[in-house]
């Protein structure tokens, strides 16, 4: 019974529209700032796109995005 309305609640927030654009928020924004030079966040100058200040300059950034994106979920 359990998993019956696990299965439903996961479905139901898997093709939700809200979880589409949290989805595009944490991975494209990511992915187009490591790979082009035209989105930057955070790090930027002579910094390297994978050098370790650059990675937890990206995580706290995204970081501040799940905080708000975390309580539509709940609600």
């Amino acid at each position: 019974m359990l998993l019956r309305i696990a299965a439903k609640e996961f479905r139901y927030l898997l093709f939700s529209p809200m979880m589409i654009v949290c989805f595009a928020i944490f991975f494209l924004l990511p992915f187009f700032a490591m790979i082009s030079d035209n989105v930057q966040i955070g790090a930027g100058g002579n910094v390297m796109v994978d050098a370790p200040y650059a990675i937890l300059t990206t995580l706290m950034i995204m970081s501040v995005f799940s905080v708000f994106a975390a309580p539509s979920f709940t609600g």
